[in-house]
């Protein structure tokens, strides 16, 4: 027979875990959307640097053919 003290501090840390996992779930939340805007801020700063160098509008695409070296800028 488990005793109700026993019994309430099994539902309080069952309780305590799943805060805790909520919590988790949200700052992983948030931090993915942190990440998201760093590589948007990073992608639109490529496209202003790399843009002199094209003929024509360099889009999003582009800038990550570049980073990953699939795309060269014309020669001169």
């Amino acid at each position: 027979m488990i005793g109700p003290q026993v019994r309430a501090a099994v539902q309080a840390s069952e309780r305590a875990q799943q805060a805790t996992r909520t919590a988790a779930r949200r700052q992983q939340h948030a931090l993915r959307g942190v990440a998201r805007q760093h590589l948007r801020d990073a992608v639109a700063l490529a496209r202003e640097i790399a843009q002199p160098f094209y003929p024509y509008p360099v889009t999003d695409f582009d800038v990550r053919c570049i980073v990953l070296g699939v795309l060269h800028p014309p020669q001169a």
